[in-house]
């Protein structure tokens, strides 16, 4: 209401504005009544300021494919707006995913922009485009019965070769994240052993005879899913994409292969290669 005020009264040229009109139907978080949408669309238009009014509504557990929520949304967002002109927006990512009768004008995909998939299911065609890497600092072997990092959390159950990665907590990487947690050098999966710390992790290198210092390590991107690792820990994969820090910020396009090592020129000892997503048209 506040807002539809400042517009009546704001000095703006005649017939400007685009302007997205929320419609709240059970999320209960932003959005008018939807009772009070008719009056608003109108107050909108007769303001002279507006050009364009797009309706919309945002699901709150379209990530639960099964559940009787999102389709009591969708009802209360058609009977809503029946009456009213422009054109309409329901999906998020889930809802683009899992609920093809949501589908409007519009979509504001999210979380599949980078390839994840916002919920325990999967959505066929994702590509991930972030990739989130590291390297191998230093190797040595543990033998039977040696322990590893902090808290001995991890015990050396046969001879076993360790590398140590130059990524912990501070740059991103979920700090409770479990031994068996998968972990990809130079294209070849293995998985963490012991606690992740601030700056460093360890890896199993046993079966990556030719893993050495300088060899690349995925710890997220096209070999190791981000949702694999938010499985693992327990976290939402949304997190895990937000989270990353400290990290030289690689950006290229979706037609430029990463490099197999990182630039002499830069020297990180990390980086996060984002791929610019692929956007079509609404």
């Amino acid at each position: 209401e506040e807002q539809i005020r400042l517009l009546e009264h704001r000095s703006a040229p005649p017939a400007h504005l685009g302007i997205w009109l929320k419609i709240d139907t059970g999320m209960h978080r932003a959005g008018l009544d939807p009772g009070q949408a008719v009056n608003a669309h109108r107050r909108l238009m007769r303001s002279g300021r507006v050009r364009t009014i797009t309706l919309m509504s945002h699901f709150a557990c379209a990530d639960d494919p099964g559940g009787a929520m999102t389709p009591a949304q969708i009802e209360c967002f058609d009977r809503a707006t029946a009456l009213l002109p422009g054109p309409r927006s329901l999906c998020n990512s889930a809802g683009v995913g899992w609920w093809p009768e949501a589908h409007r004008d519009w979509a504001r995909p999210g979380i599949m922009l980078y390839g994840a998939a916002p919920g325990p299911q999967s959505i066929p065609g994702l590509k991930p485009v972030m990739e989130f890497r590291s390297r191998i600092i230093a190797v040595r072997t543990l033998e039977v019965g040696e322990s590893l990092g902090y808290g001995a959390a991890y015990t050396a159950p046969s001879r076993r070769r360790i590398g140590l990665v130059c990524a912990g907590y501070a740059d991103g990487y979920p700090q409770n994240a479990p031994a068996g947690t998968p972990v990809a050098v130079d294209g070849q999966r293995t998985a963490l052993v012991g606690r992740v710390s601030m700056d460093l992790i360890t890896l199993d290198l046993t079966d990556v005879p030719d893993a050495n210092p300088g060899s690349i390590v995925e710890l997220w991107g096209p070999a190791i899913p981000v949702d694999a690792v938010a499985q693992a820990t327990g976290r939402l994969a949304y997190e895990l994409l937000c989270g990353v820090k400290r990290a030289p910020l690689l950006h290229r396009s979706h037609e430029q292969p990463a490099p197999d090592r990182d630039p002499e020129t830069l020297t990180p000892k990390m980086d996060c290669c984002q791929r610019a997503p692929l956007l079509g048209s609404p």
